[in-house]
């Protein structure tokens, strides 16, 4: 794991236990797409609103990213990974809830 946080980023306004569910759901994610091992990078940056192709305002934002070396989303499931009850794992195990909750506490 590698922790990549920007020194320069302002302090952000957030619920501790909503910023805790989204990392905890998201390397959640990464574990699961790297059964072999890997690696995870998470960081943060500042960027500046708006950004074309997504609905962040104008303004300063900060932003985390959490990104590793598995082996990726198929394009043929990209637009459904955020969709409730959407998951890649066998029957009885994953709830499809994690990315879906992860996206709404964003958003």
């Amino acid at each position: 794991m590698e922790v990549r946080p920007d020194a320069t980023v302002p302090t952000a306004c957030l619920d501790p236990s909503q910023i805790d569910q989204v990392v905890t759901d998201l390397v959640s994610n990464v574990r699961d797409a790297m059964p072999h091992g890997g690696t995870l990078r998470v960081g943060t940056a500042t960027v500046q609103g708006p950004i074309e192709g997504t609905s962040v305002p104008v303004g300063q934002f900060v932003a985390l990213s959490v990104a590793d070396t598995g082996t990726g989303i198929p394009p043929e499931i990209r637009a459904q990974v955020f969709e409730p009850f959407f998951t890649t794992q066998p029957k009885g195990q994953g709830s499809g809830l994690g990315l879906s909750t992860a996206f709404g506490i964003v958003t």
